[in-house]
């Protein structure tokens, strides 16, 4: 983008959708893979006071080991959580309680969302769900054109809302308040703003407009730049799932 408007939108409608969580001295979890879009919501935060970071995972998971690494460059405190077979047994029980059950990857997503509820510090928690469908993550969008593109993307971001309402309200059963920036509509139209080609991935990486903005924000390169790794593959959940289910 050469116009600078867009990056002057994207930015005032980040501080509001980062304000709830912002405000006060209250402490602040970020749930964090380490990844672009968590990375960027916590680079955001790293003045705010106690405001720290917690990444979930089975044991020896990408997420785990990428996270511990890009907290050192965010420069904010980092733990971290391993998932037993206990544990995601019984949480998987529990999301077959539900009203609406969940199958496929949204199932895998949500119980490592849940997962992360559960074992993070602390009762006010922030989250970077809805970027891969506000700024184009995902596979599916590669080859499409602009007008099929934008019809994914639409189509993506109500499935996002959706289940984000089904986990916020997990969370709220256990007396944690979740936020989750991407997903305000706030942000949602500022994003709007971009000429949608330029969220068009091409043969380069997703999510191009993200990781532009998240540089010229000062994200540094290793995490503005790392490779896309959704949350059931790298906690290893969805590995972990696979192999329940053949048991």
């Amino acid at each position: 983008m050469v116009d600078s408007e867009p990056w002057r939108s994207l930015d005032r409608a980040l501080a509001g959708s980062l304000l709830p969580a912002s405000w006060g001295t209250a402490p602040v979890t970020v749930l964090f893979s380490g990844g672009l879009d968590s990375g960027f919501l916590a680079w955001e935060l790293r003045r705010r006071p106690a405001t720290t970071l917690f990444s979930v995972g089975r044991p020896a998971s990408p997420d785990l080991a990428r996270g511990r690494e890009a907290a050192a460059l965010v420069g904010l405190p980092w733990s971290g959580g391993e998932l037993s077979d206990a544990e995601l047994d019984a949480l998987d029980r529990e999301l077959d309680g539900e009203d609406v059950r969940l199958e496929g990857p949204r199932r895998a997503i949500q119980l490592a969302l849940l997962a992360a509820i559960v074992r993070a510090p602390g009762p006010r928690l922030l989250c970077g769900q809805g970027a891969d469908e506000l700024f184009l993550g995902y596979a599916h969008f590669r080859g499409l054109g602009e007008a099929e593109a934008l019809a994914r993307a639409r189509a993506d971001l109500a499935v996002a809302h959706d289940d984000w309402r089904r986990t916020a309200e997990l969370g709220r059963r256990r007396g944690r308040e979740l936020w989750a920036p991407f997903l305000t509509p706030a942000l949602a139209e500022a994003v709007a703003g971009v000429p949608f080609r330029r969220h068009l991935p091409g043969e380069g990486p997703a999510k191009p407009v993200l990781r532009a903005w998240a540089q010229l924000r000062g994200l540094p390169a290793p995490i503005a730049l790392a490779p896309k790794r959704a949350i059931q593959y790298g906690t290893r959940v969805d590995r972990w799932r696979r192999a329940a289910g053949s048991r």
